[in-house]
């Protein structure tokens, strides 16, 4: 049954109280109304002060994890255990100073360092804060720190050892390996061929006991992967968005942070993880195209000699941004796209076209999605046929696009100093040599030999690719593919001590009798390590030192013929060998007794 009111029938005074109660209803639902509002407001808001606080406390734990390297890079002795704080000197480097160190905003940072080997600490960065009285938050950040500086013992590599293997063929329905990257502590990541077990995460601490692989599914082919601390960045098959990051804090459970699309429809082939900077290269993807702001050629200052000088420059391009060394930096910064005058301005971060950040704040975002979660995957402003990139990962959580060039196709790319040397697809440049010293401005190195195009150097005896390369002392080691008889050499040793592009001094040839997969080096500059896809000399051990070009020793897999020598990778550290073939992963060891290189 239902009621109204007759407001003819109602004495006007009942009328007027009528009135009273609808509009006070009105006020009471119109009040309601605004304080949900207002209550969605004040949350969002608080989401977005909470999230960028947390931005920040990021960008201040990296900062100490930063100053612990130069830290480290100035004398591995002062990395004393225990808890530090930060600051910088009277003559601009990092030092300890108390426990902890406060930042503008009410931000406390405080670096834990906790010796786990001889020549090894584990640096623990913790950034605190408190908004409001009963929200106390924090962040956590941390990296092992070798003592890279060091003078390694090189075992006898003339003979060796295999230590421990582990299969994962039929298991995990024989996946085809990809790549290895050795992680903090005592973990081995092999990627594979695989859209349901895309990474295998080994623990190899204590060979020949190694316990099965935990096997990540992460939706996608892994081709090549590399470890910063407590990130792991990989290519992958994703076609919209090849480069994916990944936090590692806990090494056996990768998580998914973000992921980059490279332009066109190309594949991406292979990554190195330089300081703050990510360096990746593709081939196929598309038309050649240069950027029009692309410099001239720069020259190289020589390499350095000594065993391990080539590792010591690992943390030079951490600090080539850090134009500002003070521990206000962030607050004096230049927000992106906004008016500068000079690189200062913007902390580290271009000035370009009188622009902070200019590349990255114009460059257009899309979406990307990942089998473990979706993050903003964004496009850079550049022409689809570049193939050689180089990105800032200063902040963990961002990929950062700097700047490209196109090299013709990359197979694989290695770092030395401010060197990119990188094995091409171009049949008249098999090796091209970029300089990396700006890496918002790349440029080819200068130099054309046998009429290569700039940076670049053609191998006249051959129309085949280069598949691989690395560098050791001041030699640059190059694998290539391998033709039908007449066989050529399929490894070529350069002199690269001027540090750009190899003059005709050498080279120096050997035969794998395979395409060479992979090659890696000792520090010493005495051995190379070589990865075939010749089933019955997958792995070769090669005498470099007095440029012999000797064999020293072969490993054979076992049948069946498909299984052959997909990649490798030396660990200096424990002076220890790894190589994969389709399914399995090898570690090995050298015999005991004096190296051949004394």
């Amino acid at each position: 049954m239902q009621f109204s009111i007759d407001r003819t029938s109602v004495p006007r005074a009942a009328r007027r109280g009528v009135l009273l109660i609808e509009i006070l209803l009105g006020i009471a639902v119109f009040a309601l109304f605004v304080s949900a509002v207002g209550l969605t407001l004040l949350r969002g808001q608080e989401g977005t002060e909470a999230s960028g606080d947390r931005v920040r406390g990021t960008e201040y734990a990296e900062k100490a994890l930063e100053a612990a390297r130069s830290i480290r890079d100035q004398d591995f002795s002062l990395l004393t255990a225990g808890q530090h704080g930060i600051q910088v000197d009277g003559i601009g480097r990092w030092q300890f100073a108390g426990t902890q160190s406060t930042f503008s905003g009410g931000y406390t940072v405080s670096l834990t360092i906790t010796p786990i080997a001889q020549d090894e600490v584990v640096a623990m960065a913790v950034a605190s804060w408190n908004r409001s009285p009963n929200r106390p938050q924090s962040v956590r950040l941390q990296t092992v720190l070798t003592e890279h500086s060091a003078t390694k013992t090189v075992g006898n590599w003339s003979a060796f050892t295999l230590s421990g293997s582990y299969a994962v063929g039929s298991q995990y329905a024989n996946p085809v390996l990809n790549d290895i990257a050795l992680g903090q502590g005592h973990y081995a990541y092999v990627g594979a061929n695989s859209l349901t077990q895309s990474l295998f995460i080994f623990d190899v601490a204590s060979p020949p006991a190694l316990p099965p692989p935990l096997p990540v599914n992460l939706g996608v082919s892994v081709y090549a992967s590399a470890v910063k601390g407590t990130m792991l960045y990989a290519v992958t098959s994703d076609p919209n968005g090849e480069i994916k990051a990944f936090d590692i804090t806990n090494p056996t459970s990768p998580i998914f942070v973000t992921s980059y699309d490279l332009p066109g429809n190309g594949n991406a082939t292979s990554l190195v993880v330089d300081g703050d900077f990510l360096f990746v290269g593709a081939k196929g993807l598309g038309p050649a195209a240069f950027l029009p702001h692309s410099p001239p050629p720069i020259a190289f200052a020589p390499l350095a000699y000594g065993p391990l000088a080539l590792a010591n420059a690992i943390a030079d391009h951490a600090y080539a941004r850090a134009y500002c060394l003070t521990v206000d930096c962030l607050d004096s910064c230049v927000p992106a796209g906004m008016a500068c005058t000079q690189d200062a301005d913007c902390c580290g971060t271009p000035c370009i076209l009188n622009t902070c950040d200019f590349l990255s704040s114009s460059a257009a975002s899309s979406s990307s999605s990942s089998a473990s979660s979706a993050a903003a995957s964004s496009s850079g402003p550049y022409p689809n046929g570049n193939d050689f990139f180089s990105f800032d990962i200063s902040n963990p959580t961002v990929i950062r696009y700097l700047h490209s060039l196109y090299v013709g196709g990359v197979n694989w790319i290695h770092i030395a100093g401010n060197a990119a040397y990188i094995a091409s697809t171009v049949d008249t440049a098999e090796l091209r040599v970029v300089n990396i010293a700006n890496p918002a401005a790349l440029a080819f190195a200068p130099g054309s030999v046998n009429g290569a195009p700039q940076g670049g150097y053609d191998l006249t005896d051959r129309t085949l690719d280069g598949t691989a390369i690395t560098t050791t002392g001041t030699n640059a080691i190059l694998g290539t593919q391998q033709d039908s008889p007449p066989l050529t050499p399929s490894i070529v040793l350069f002199d690269a001590s001027t540090g750009g592009v190899p003059t005709t001094n050498g080279p120096w040839l050997y035969s794998a009798s395979g395409n060479v997969m992979r090659v890696d080096a000792d520090a010493s500059g005495c051995y190379a390590f070589i990865a075939t896809d010749w089933r019955s000399q997958a792995l070769q051990v090669i005498k470099i030192k007095d440029h012999s070009m000797a064999k020293l020793l072969t490993y054979a897999i076992a049948p069946p013929v498909q299984r052959t020598g997909r990649a490798l990778v030396y660990d200096p550290a424990l002076d220890r060998l790894y190589l994969i073939d389709h399914w399995t992963l090898y570690i090995f060891t050298p015999a005991a007794g004096p190296s051949s290189c004394p």
